[in-house]
């Protein structure tokens, strides 16, 4: 039977005690307790067996200066309890700034898709790499810029609220590079106001790379600053051009509409090229439609072009479409021209039927082609004839054989539409069913028009 501690210590307590009564009674010295029968001693041996053993099984949970693995050292051979219990020694927790380093620096280097990875990989270990990360946009000019400007980069994609105070001073501490990073990232905080991009705007007036982030801001803001703005739409680089074009996308404002009609009639070559396109992108009114009018007067085909491309987006009649007219009856238009014509007749729903049937016939079989889906657009039943005739459109002076191809391809498909079957490519199939059908609704055809030629 197992006999506790306490048990024996009790007997030996007795046995010691009726030792001094006994040797009291002989007249002798009380005997020094023996080292076996010490119940101070025993005692201590336990108690020190007992925190050894407590030491050897204990492990520590360290949360931010000792690392997550909580593994024992291995046991060395032949280790008593001292050695044994000095083994277990709390193991700080790793550096994690190259590990975090070698991240950003791919991020760094990384195309749109692959950063969304690795964001997605420090965002699931986050709350032991966050630190690191602030640390090294404290460091701001201090960090190299490999490092820093992804670092920007990854703490707005994290939208680390934390950083905010960092990378407001980052907007005018460090290069352009560092600027144009924290511009973005605070973006991503939904830091930006009207009042700070006109501020901003007026800071950067001369450096690309914060102007082109700046004016990506802008265009997803509610109220840009227009007038800082439409000064950037003449500017020397071409992609800032473009970026303040981009900020005024779908602008219903009539004082800003004016203002970019009043540009473009001022701006000369690939300026007014990007400007006719920039109000392609504004819903159509009468003041952006009739600068894009007076375009057409140019001797520049390119600018007449992009005014033609740019007057098709809209679907409301123009006020005067005799400019679109000239381009269409001038002999020296080309193909190209008189096409692009034609199909802004078709979307805007200007068609004159009459004047167009009557210019017909000098027209080549592309440009013919067209007039016919502006008459089918008007409900006029000469558009239906002049499509069957394409059917057997045949190469020839000025017609390549693709021309023919298209012409009879095309053809052969609004006929199909317009019928909702397909009587295959014979004319006489098709004249016979146009005499069933005689009247035709004004129809606007599914396919957009084929522009390139």
């Amino acid at each position: 039977m197992k006999v506790s501690s306490r048990t024996v210590a009790k007997r030996d307590q007795s046995r010691d005690d009726a030792a001094r009564v006994r040797a009291r009674r002989a007249g002798k010295k009380t005997p020094p307790p023996t080292r076996e029968g010490s119940p101070v001693i025993r005692g201590t041996l336990i108690a020190g067996v007992v925190v050894l053993i407590a030491v050897a099984t204990w492990k520590p949970d360290y949360r931010e200066e000792v690392s997550d693995s909580k593994a024992a050292v291995p046991r060395a051979s032949g280790a008593g309890p001292e050695e044994e219990a000095a083994l277990y020694i709390p193991r700080l927790a790793p550096d994690l700034r190259p590990e975090l380093e070698g991240l950003l620096r791919r991020f760094g280097v990384a195309g749109e898709t692959l950063r969304a990875r690795v964001v997605h990989g420090i965002r699931q270990r986050q709350h032991e790499l966050e630190r690191p990360l602030l640390r090294i946009l404290a460091e701001r000019t201090e960090a190299p810029a490999d490092l820093l400007v992804p670092a920007i980069g990854v703490a707005g994609w994290l939208r680390l609220w934390q950083a905010e105070d960092d990378l407001v001073v980052l907007l005018d501490d460090g290069p352009s590079e560092v600027r144009a990073a924290a511009i973005r990232a605070l973006h991503r905080l939904d830091w930006w106001r009207t009042d700070r991009l006109e501020a901003r705007l007026r800071t950067e007036a001369k450096d690309v790379d914060c102007l082109l982030a700046l004016l990506g801001v802008a265009a997803t803001v509610d109220k840009p600053p227009t007038t800082l703005i439409l000064p950037l739409l003449d500017h020397a680089d071409q992609r800032v051009r473009e970026a303040a074009a981009a900020t005024f996308d779908g602008s219903k404002d009539h004082e800003t509409v004016a203002a970019l009609a009043a540009f473009t009639d001022a701006a000369e070559g690939i300026k007014r090229i990007d400007a006719l396109r920039m109000l392609g992108r504004i819903e159509a009114n009468p003041a952006r439609d009739e600068s894009l009018l007076r375009a057409l007067a140019t001797d520049d085909w390119p600018q007449r072009q992009a005014s033609l491309q740019a007057l098709m987006q809209g679907t409301t009649p123009l006020r005067d479409a005799s400019a679109v007219w000239c381009r269409i009856e001038d002999a020296t238009a080309s193909v190209t021209e008189q096409v692009h014509a034609l199909a802004v007749l078709e979307q805007r729903n200007l068609v004159d039927a009459p004047r167009l049937v009557a210019r017909l016939p000098g027209m080549h079989p592309v440009v013919k082609l067209q007039a016919a889906r502006c008459l089918v657009r008007a409900g006029a039943a000469e558009g239906v004839t002049t499509l069957i005739a394409l059917l057997t459109t045949q190469e020839g002076p000025g017609v390549d054989d693709e021309d023919m191809n298209c012409a009879r391809g095309e053809s052969l498909r609004i006929l199909t539409e317009l019928a909702g079957e397909d009587l295959g490519p014979r004319p006489d199939d098709w004249q016979a069913w146009h005499r069933r059908n005689p009247k035709l609704r004004p129809s606007q055809l599914a396919r957009p028009p084929r522009l390139a030629w």
